[in-house]
């Protein structure tokens, strides 16, 4: 019988531990880091804001509600300096499950099988308050669900841990909606609400100034929303009459929601 193994010495053991802890505490963000990952993504609305036009994304969508399942593709156009968006989902059979439209106005969701039409006012309605089209717009962009200033944006980042947070608001207190970021992703990770949560899961495969959010989960109540980009054109050149939506039913209007805003102090700059 071969001998018995000899115990691993304590002092050995007791290394492992140190290098063990060491490494545990390496792998935490200092401070540092996170100013640097603020900067950074900072930098990289600026330039966002700076060069966003007309685009248009294609992919494939998943959309699961009380009275609608579709699997297919889609294809969604945008306007940043108009404040206009204009969207078509499609089945599996291609043909359109959901057509929108919106504008600085409101959005328009049209279904074609239920011959159903909703209108919401201002923007699309999420948990209690809104988001705009044009914060819509920007928010496909960047993450970012509101469209304000980058030192507006910069000056509201608070880090927690192992993220970076921003926190809004609407006019009753108890309403809350909070956007978290963590390093090294190059947009935020998740936006929720009391009932809800929008996830980014993955970036598109371009540089980090030149990268979209390509991968989309949108979670609140029976809805279920994913988007997957295949294809980004930026800038795109839209042609006659692509923004127009014809509705051939009656379109019921929605309550409307105040829209989501900062909640935290705006230095005066």
């Amino acid at each position: 019988m071969p001998p018995p193994k000899s115990p691993m010495p304590v002092r050995t053991v007791l290394v492992c531990i140190l290098l063990l802890l060491h490494a545990c505490g390496n792998s935490l963000i200092t401070q540092e880091e996170m100013q640097s990952a603020v900067s950074s993504y900072i930098g990289r609305i600026t330039f966002a804001q700076d060069y966003l036009t007309s685009f248009q994304l294609k992919g494939s969508a998943r959309l699961c509600g009380s009275n609608l399942v579709a699997r297919g593709r889609f294809v969604l156009w945008g306007s940043a300096s108009d404040c206009l968006l204009r969207g078509d989902f499609y089945g599996p059979d291609g043909s359109p499950v959901l057509s929108v439209h919106g504008d600085s106005t409101g959005i328009i969701m049209y279904f074609p099988d239920d011959e159903t039409a909703v209108f919401a006012p201002f923007g699309m309605p999420v948990g209690a308050g809104t988001i705009s089209t044009e914060d819509m717009i920007f928010m496909l962009r960047t993450g970012f669900p509101l469209l304000l200033e980058p030192w507006v944006i910069e000056s509201g980042a608070v880090t927690d841990r192992d993220c970076i947070r921003w926190d809004f608001c609407i006019m009753r207190a108890l309403d809350s909606m909070a956007l978290e970021l963590e390093p090294p992703g190059l947009f935020p990770a998740c936006l929720a609400w009391q009932d809800g949560e929008i996830l980014i899961t993955a970036a598109s495969p371009h540089d980090e100034y030149s990268a979209w959010p390509s991968c989309w989960e949108f979670h609140s109540g029976e809805t279920e929303i994913e988007l997957a980009l295949t294809d980004i054109i930026h800038p795109a050149v839209p042609w006659s009459g692509i923004w127009d939506l014809s509705v051939p039913v009656h379109i019921d209007t929605l309550a409307v929601t105040p829209l989501w805003k900062p909640d935290w102090n705006i230095p005066v700059h």
